[in-house]
């Protein structure tokens, strides 16, 4: 426990500048602190030292530290962070062993759709719910949701400092998970005008990876953060540090500086250094000086180690090398299988080797994980395996039913190819990453599930299930091809050797129309949902049938063929209210009032009907879907030239959007609001609006949304002359919309680029664009532009055509 122990020696400047700024938390100053330094300077006892002087000042302290796991749970350096403080609610954790996941009783209350790992049940397959909920959802990718969870987490972070000034001290914050992270991003512009300060550490940023240092600066630079370096060890302090490791020592001015040469000042090394001349000198075989000859670096040390360990060290070694960076004397006597005592002696002296290391909670670690990763890779395959089921064995005979326990379990089964239960503990991991809105980590976890499942062969509703689950995922992340090719797949194998029930194969090829009306597929998506509608027995459900409706009306919508778009809206409107369920009377208001909204003589009925159905969803408490419906009232205005109304709409749904905690549909109100902007001559607002809109869109990774802003930052560049920006932003929004197959979006890009042209005075350029815009009769897809194309038309001299077009 002595390097856990240590104090924090010299560094005065550093420890100037952090009392400085606790001392300004403390009176309620916020912000980010990142304190950065090598491996083993001291990052981790100045942690300990800042929150044992917060908590004397008064500050509320959390404390949490980052693992190295491989795939860690989403958001678990936070919520550990917040269970400290508070009940853990987000998760329940049952009692005893973790039995429950690979045999799967039915009376665990962890999920709504619980991943058995009884491949062999008979119950009707629990689909239905899960392809319903997401055809239900209006507005594009799902994945949303996880902007959502961020942010009420965020949220929760921000409440700290309710009461009074509070500290979040988050340790090795360059290994915590991804969704972590970006939470800190969403909230880092808030934290200077709250009374949250958060510290975290972090190796020098030039040590990481492109992907970490990314996202690391992002964070900085969003929260206007300070870094404070921590240095290594002075000769002078080499001294002070010595007799707090070695007060038995004396050590003369040239040991000093030799000492201090060896290490680079680095504690961590200095003190193995020391504690390896100390057995040497023990065993008689050499004086206790500081060693002579070249300086190694400290992972050289580290590795030089090993070709001195003994049999049961380096079997030792490798088994928590599979374990994980940090794991608990337990399962590390579990999984190697040696006795007690004989073990503890070998961690102690791997730990005087300088090689682990015990932490303040009795566990081991590694004190470098490079030498862990160096380890790993050394390994054959066939002995990392037997290694790995050695970890889940004695994982699962811990009887730990945590969540963290069950992504550990999930990844070395499926690395022991031990294929029942890495099936079973992969769909629960994957349930775990669904509830927490986290499809990234869902979608690896289906992915391995669903490959562990078809070695074992003869499984089909299980396979089935896990490939439903995976192609929503995939869906949410925006992968539409994968998610395609996955679903039309599962259907062909399943048409032959299941007999699903005829709602279930309905849905599935409800939701490929989805899919495919996402890609722009249009005809294959009409005759899918079409052939649905001509048959009853197919979707007896009226949810199912209003979903048809639903999607065809958005289908027609996008195509620009509104007739036909607001009679599947009023059918689906119909069965809504048959249902009498309110929020989807309201939902199916509001996408009525979109379509109406593009037909001539009925924005009056388009206005009254966004009023009744944002009305009705705020006094629902749906502040999102509100936003939504005024987002699109505010787009109806502008359209039919009322500007300063649109204005008032846009910045109401803006302020919903926000009160939501939903950064989608608030990016969409800002560009928006950027577009009107423009439209009014206020150039450099527009400019600043559409730019927030793009940072919030980037961040939940709306491509659709980003489009519009290439669009709108594009037709700003036309307004101020920067031709060449324009450029950029139009070619931009031109590749993305041919990707995203959306063909009412793409006439206004090829209208902007022909105006552009126009511009440049290539004319000839000009007129093909038009011609192209006449041939795709906008004036039908877009009558919101049809009078911008008019107008071009006439100064290139090509009335007759862009007049047919208009009409």
């Amino acid at each position: 426990m002595a390097a856990a122990g240590r104090p924090f020696v010299g560094r005065l400047d550093t420890v100037d500048a952090i009392r400085r700024r606790r001392d300004a938390a403390a009176t309620g100053d916020g912000g980010l602190t990142l304190l950065e330094g090598e491996s083993g300077v001291g990052k981790s006892t100045l942690i300990r030292r800042i929150a044992d002087d917060a908590r004397e000042k008064g500050l509320t302290v959390l404390v949490a530290r980052a693992t190295a796991a491989e795939n860690p749970p989403p958001y678990l350096l936070l919520r550990q962070a917040l269970e400290r403080d508070r009940p853990a609610t987000a998760i329940p954790e049952p009692s005893g062993s973790l039995a429950f996941a690979a045999a799967g009783p039915a009376d665990v209350a962890l999920l709504g759709f619980a991943p058995k790992a009884d491949l062999h049940r008979s119950e009707p397959l629990p689909i239905e719910e899960r392809l319903l909920d997401q055809l239900g959802n209006p507005g594009g990718p799902a994945a949303l949701a996880g902007s959502r969870m961020t942010s009420a987490l965020g949220r929760l972070l921000l409440d700290l400092a309710r009461e009074g000034p509070a500290l979040l001290l988050l340790d090795d914050l360059h290994l915590a998970d991804e969704q972590s992270l970006e939470t800190i991003l969403d909230i880092a512009p808030e934290l200077e005008r709250r009374s949250l300060w958060i510290v975290g550490t972090t190796l020098p940023m030039a040590s990481l990876g492109a992907t970490r240092r990314a996202l690391l600066e992002q964070i900085t630079t969003a929260a206007r953060a300070e870094t404070i370096a921590v240095p290594t060890l002075t000769a002078a302090e080499v001294a002070e540090f010595l007799h707090t490791v070695a007060p038995e020592r004396s050590v003369s001015e040239s040991e000093l500086i030799r000492w201090h040469s060896q290490s680079g000042g680095n504690p961590s090394f200095l003190e193995q250094l020391v504690r390896s001349q100390a057995r040497l000198a023990d065993a008689g075989a050499a004086t206790a000086t500081a060693p002579a000859g070249p300086a190694p670096r400290f992972r050289e040390y580290a590795l030089a180690q090993l070709s001195t360990l003994s049999e049961i060290e380096r079997r030792t070694l490798a088994v928590a090398a599979i374990l994980g960076r940090e794991f608990s004397f337990g399962l590390l006597e579990r999984a190697t299988g040696e006795e007690e005592e004989r073990l503890s002696e070998t961690v102690q002296s791997l730990v005087e080797r300088g090689l682990l290391r015990e932490t303040p909670d009795e566990h081991v670690e590694f004190l470098r994980d490079d030498l862990r990763v160096h380890l790993d890779e050394a390994l054959t395959e066939t002995h990392r395996r037997l290694l790995h089921r050695r970890a889940a064995e004695g994982l699962e005979a811990l009887g730990a039913a945590d969540e963290a326990t069950v992504y550990a379990l999930a990844r070395h089964y499926y690395l022991a190819k031990l294929d029942a239960k890495a099936a079973g503990y992969n769909r629960l991991a994957g349930e775990f990453a669904v509830r927490a809105h986290a499809p990234a980590i869902a979608r690896t976890h289906f992915e391995r599930a669903l490959d562990a499942v078809r070695r074992l062969g003869g499984h089909p509703p299980a396979e089935l299930e896990i490939a439903v689950e995976l192609a929503l995922q995939l869906d949410r992340l925006g992968e539409l091809v994968a998610a395609e090719r996955l679903l039309r797949d599962t259907m062909a194998v399943f048409d032959e050797v299941v007999d699903l029930p005829a709602g279930h194969r309905a849905l599935l090829a409800l939701y490929l129309a989805r899919i495919l009306g996402d890609e722009g597929q249009w005809e294959e998506a009409d005759e899918l949902t079409a052939n649905l509608l001509r048959s009853e027995t197919d979707l007896p459900n009226p949810v199912s049938r209003m979903a048809v409706h639903r999607l065809r009306g958005e289908m027609f919508y996008f195509r620009g063929r509104y007739d036909e778009s607001l009679r599947h809206h009023d059918a689906a409107l119909e069965f809504a209210r048959g249902l009498r369920n309110e929020r989807e009377i309201a939902r199916e208001t509001v996408r009525r009032a979109n379509v109406l909204g593009m037909i001539p003589g009925r924005l009056d009925e388009a206005i009254e009907a966004y009023h009744i159905g944002s009305r009705a969803l705020i006094a629902l408490g749906d502040q999102a879907e509100a936003s939504y419906a005024l987002l699109y009232l505010g787009v109806a205005l502008a359209q039919h030239g009322r500007q300063a109304e649109s204005l008032t709409q846009l910045a109401e749904a803006a302020r919903l959007a926000e009160a939501a905690r939903e950064p989608r549909w608030l990016g969409w109100a800002l560009f928006n609001i950027a577009d009107v902007e423009r439209e009014t001559g206020e150039l450099d607002r527009a400019r600043e609006a559409n730019r927030r809109s793009r940072a919030l869109l980037s961040r939940v990774g709306d491509r659709f949304g980003l489009l519009q802003t290439h669009i709108v930052e594009g037709k700003i560049d036309l307004a101020t002359g920067a031709l060449g920006d324009a450029e950029v932003e139009l070619l931009e929004a031109y590749r993305l919309v041919r990707e995203l197959r959306t063909p009412a979006d793409e006439v206004e890009v090829v209208l902007r680029l022909a105006e552009l042209a126009e511009r440049k005075g290539d004319l000839a350029a000009a007129r093909s664009r038009v011609a192209e815009l006449v041939q795709r009769n906008v004036g039908k897809l877009r009558p919101d532009i049809a009078a911008d194309v008019q107008r071009l038309g006439e100064r290139l001299g090509t009335t007759s055509a862009t007049d047919r077009a208009a009409a």
